[in-house]
């Protein structure tokens, strides 16, 4: 039957069968979503099709160009590549945005460095304060000063040929030659590493250059801003160093700083020295991403290999090599690689940037892009044209495959407007990927299908195209048969597990074991807690990962190595010289200092040394109170040790005036493991700001706490938000596209419902496997809507089209028999291409591994299990009528004119059917369109 006795028979049924019923309105729901909206897209899906698999060399050709060409333009253009920091997966217009802009752009403080190399030294927990500890501090600081690129860094950073080195060894000026003078003995060593002041005079934290010092040195300055006494250190340990530089130098320096480090350290190992060396620098999180990145590659090269070699199997048939289709199975891979190609070309184009999640989504879209394959091949029958094999094909599963496209694309879509650019960014490579292999799908497949069928005519070899079998062709019957038969087989099987399915006590039994599973994934679900370790999104074996165990081990949280415990208070654009604001500024330090995350006051801020300085001036002569706050000022910074401790603080204008100034706190009780203590801090420092009476009049705040880390505290602080508002929009879209396709109440009922209940119980599930809500986890649970959708909407939408069929449970059959071992596959095939990403030492990786397979077995268990069952309960039934016998309005029904026409019609349907084939160009939809079109005006 063509396409448009199809949509004639449908309108008929709406228009005439129910007349006046109770279902009026249902009626009219069925028909708008016919007419306007399957149509339409049946249609446009046919049309491609055809067109396609008669020009199936010039689809192929141009498909190929096409990708090829984007994919280059687009790495030649606008490629960029993220693999850390704030620009990934910070959320953006917020607060602490504003501030990094002021930072970086206007407050005016000297540059600060933005690179570094980090080096701890430890004893294994021995005391390292020893000839020979020293001795390995001191090899660290000659093997830096000898690494390629040493001079270079610190000029463009300092200006000079030697980089400031904090660390013990600038007691000494960083000279083994002037320590050795000293240091001859273990007790001597600790003598002179128990100094008080650098030798450039700038006093001493213990604890930030030695780890877990005994004892530490007081936490207050004396009244002269020193300690008075000098306190013998016995014990510490670890020694604790750092490089300072801009981030202009790291892509040289830092790199080879430390490698020479670890190099260091195989030849103490050789020698059997008791001193063990870790190092970091501000690239190693990007190297070791990216070398992460590179590991896995070949992992993803496998997934492909693997997958192309099910599709072959699957497509395969080694009893004919003629009749088997296993190249075809290659192509299904080439399609999706090609899908992958243009759009991600098309990204890097126009400016995305590429992030090595991007790069897990090659696995996804194996097996997402190969579920249509598997929908359309398992839909071809064996007629003698193609063309009208392709035709059949897409009239039978062309509404389904868009929908479950359009499904997993919203999906995406609806993760494009998320603050965090790690999500926005990987649902903007993800959305039109699925929907450029869609196209390539009823285009570049169908065209590959064309060419196949052309090899089986020409009787050629599967997989080796280019020799002709010597067996004489089988009648074109006999194919049939074989073909037939192959099919038969995966309907019988799905017959019988029908069978058993359909069993009341069977379906009783899967109705008590589901809703079992979604009250284990409701408790499940409320039982996860965010919770991200930085160093577990390292590789297994990455040094940064040992570097950071090691600092947490040996080191204080005081220590240079664990930056992100510092802060900053910021004070700007108020005048300083106001009492009053004096008095605000020491106001909010105490309310800071006054949150259970921080155990105590800056060591240093500028305004109490100086008030303290004025008093302590005041004893001596009243000349100084009687001078303007300016000189007062200048007087204090050029007296020691505050002339060293504050010439980078403040910020003063032309004229003297202070424009802004800042101080530096440690947040030491809060803990860099534990997200919810990071979200409680962000959160109780903004209430801070928020309760000065300064930071009332102003929509920019004047104080203010500020550490990079406030990025990824704030991505926690919205974490729950988004994955809330992504669910509700989820759902809400679920239910819309359910509406349209499914033109009955049960569709966007029963839609959202299992996809709230297989998220619910995919946290359950994620909880089970020892992984965490994180912006990972997220993304997996994102997707998990649009995927979970299409296993269940082929099942949904086939059910309900099936129209002759005299009960739900022989509408159940018939659907699980024709889609059922399709949809199965699909779902095999989405957890097959995930398992390498299982065998990954990343736990990003991992974290997806999870979740794929989460939601390919909850998915297809619920389509292939829950969702029938429950349409053989309760699925549309009395409104959708047999297409042979419910199609037509009975004959005492039918007025002479319509009798007259029906008669007609079939009379010509023999004579028209091949002109339908012939000819599938848009015209002849627009035509059937407009036929129906005239049906409905008489």
């Amino acid at each position: 039957m063509s396409t448009t006795d199809k949509s004639r028979d449908s309108y008929l049924t709406s228009s005439e069968s129910y007349g006046q019923s109770p279902s009026r309105k249902q009626t009219q729901w069925e028909k708008l979503t016919e007419e306007y909206i399957k149509q339409p897209i049946l249609s446009f899906v046919i049309a491609i099709a055809l067109v396609s698999a008669r020009n199936p060399k010039t689809t192929v050709a141009l498909t190929i160009f096409v990708s090829i060409t984007v994919l280059i333009a687009g790495i030649f253009t606008n490629f960029k590549l993220v693999a850390d920091g704030p620009e990934l997966w910070a959320p953006s217009g917020t607060r602490t945005w504003e501030h990094w802009d002021w930072l970086n752009n206007e407050a005016g403080f000297p540059e600060t460095a933005g690179g570094y190399v980090n080096f701890l030294i430890h004893s294994h927990g021995n005391n390292v304060l020893t000839v020979e500890g020293a001795g390995c501090l001191f090899a660290v600081v000659d093997t830096l000063r000898s690494v390629d690129g040493y001079a270079d860094a610190c000029y463009e950073a300092w200006g000079e040929s030697e980089c400031p080195m904090i660390s013990p060894s600038a007691l000494f000026d960083n000279n083994r030659t002037d320590f050795l003078r000293v240091a001859t003995s273990d007790e001597m060593v600790q003598k002179a590493m128990s100094q008080m002041f650098f030798s450039s005079g700038e006093p001493i934290l213990r604890e930030r250059i030695f780890g877990y010092p005994e004892p530490p040195l007081p936490k207050d300055l004396g009244q002269n801003g020193t300690v008075s006494n000098e306190i013998l250190m016995t014990s510490a340990a670890s020694y604790l160093g750092m490089i300072p530089l801009y981030e202009g130098d790291k892509y040289l320096f830092e790199y080879n700083a430390v490698r020479a480090l670890y190099a260091l350290q195989d030849k103490w190992d050789q020698k059997g020295l008791d001193c063990k060396l870790e190092a970091t620098s501000l690239r190693s999180v990007e190297d070791e991403n990216m070398r992460g990145v590179e590991k896995d590659t070949p992992t993803m090269a496998a997934a492909f290999v693997i997958m192309a070699g099910l599709c072959a199997v699957y497509l395969g048939k080694y009893s004919d090599l003629v009749q088997s289709r296993a190249l075809l199975g290659v192509g299904a891979i080439v399609t999706v690689v090609l899908s992958l190609m243009t759009s991600y070309g098309f990204m890097f184009i126009i400016g995305v940037p590429f992030t090595s999640i991007a790069q897990a989504f090659f696995y996804v879209m194996l097996g997402i892009g190969l579920d249509d394959t598997f929908i359309i091949t398992g839909a071809l029958d064996n007629k003698k044209k193609i063309e009208e094999r392709i035709q059949c094909c897409m009239e039978e599963v062309g509404v389904s495959i868009v929908v479950s496209t359009l499904t997993t694309v919203v999906a995406f879509l609806l993760g494009c407007v998320a603050s965090t650019p790690f999500i926005r960014w990987f649902c903007m490579y993800a959305a039109p990927t699925v929907a450029i292999d869609f196209v390539y799908q009823i285009s570049f497949f169908v065209a590959l299908v064309a060419l196949d069928d052309q090899r089986v005519q020409d009787n050629r070899y599967d997989c080796l195209v280019c020799i002709h079998s010597k067996k004489v062709p089988t009648e074109e019957e006999e194919d049939d048969d074989d073909d037939a038969a192959s099919r038969s087989c995966a309907s019988k099987i799905m017959a019988v597990y029908c069978d058993i399915l359909l069993i009341p006590q069977v379906k009783a039994l899967v109705l008590a074991v589901f809703a079992l599973m979604l009250g284990l994934g409701i408790y499940g679900a409320t039982q996860q807690e965010q919770k991200l370790d930085f160093r577990d999104m390292m590789p297994s074996d990455s040094y940064v990962r040992t570097y950071y165990s090691t600092l947490h081990e040996y080191a204080s949280e005081y220590s240079y190595g664990v930056l992100f415990l510092h802060a900053q208070v910021y004070f700007r654009d108020v005048d300083v010289s106001s009492p009053e604001i004096q008095r605000q500024m020491i106001d909010y330090i105490d309310d800071l200092v006054d949150m259970p995350y921080m155990s105590k006051g800056p060591d240093y801020f500028w305004l109490k040394h100086f008030l303290l300085f004025k008093e302590l001036a005041l004893k001596e002569t009243d000349v100084i109170e009687a001078m303007p706050f300016n000189d007062q000022l200048d007087l204090f910074l050029k007296t020691s040790p505050f002339d060293l401790l504050y010439k980078d603080d403040i910020v003063r204008s032309e004229d003297g005036t202070v424009t802004a100034s800042r101080c530096r706190v440690i947040l030491d009780h809060t803990s860099n493991y534990d997200i919810d203590t990071q979200i409680d801090t962000y959160q109780l420092q903004q209430q801070v700001a928020l309760s000065q009476p300064v930071n009332q009049v102003k929509d920019e705040w004047a104080f203010f706490l500020f550490t990079p880390y406030f990025f990824g505290w704030e991505l926690h602080l919205v974490m729950m938000e988004e994955l809330l508002t992504s669910l509700v929009l989820g759902l809400i879209s679920v239910m819309i596209i359910s509406a349209l396709f499914i033109p009955h109440p049960f569709g966007p009922l029963i839609m959202p419902t299992i996809v709230g209940a297989v998220y619910v119980e995919l946290m359950a599930f994620l909880r089970l496997a020892g992984l965490y809500l994180n912006i990972v986890s997220a993304i997996g649970l994102l997707m998990s809507i649009g995927l979970v959708v299409d296993y269940n909407m082929h099942v949904a939408l086939t059910y309900y089209d099936t129209k002759n069929a005299k009960s739900r449970d022989e509408r159940v059959r018939k659907v699980l028999t024709t889609m059922g071992a399709s949809i199965f596959i699909a779902g095999l095939t989405t957890m097959a291409s995930a398992l390498p990403l299982g065998l990954s030492n990343s736990l990003s990786f991992q974290t997806f591994f999870y979740n794929f397979l989460g939601i390919s077995m909850l998915g297809v268990a619920h389509g292939l299990i829950l969702l029938p069952v429950v349409l053989s309960l309760c699925g549309p039934m009395d409104n959708l009528p047999s297409k042979n016998e419910g199609s037509k309005p009975s004959s005492s029904t039918m007025t002479q004119e319509e009798s007259g026409r029906e008669e007609t019609d079939h009379t010509a349907e023999d004579s028209t059917k091949e002109a339908a084939f012939s000819e599938p160009t848009f015209s002849n939809f627009l035509l059937a369109d407009d036929e129906i079109s005239d049906e409905i005006s008489v």
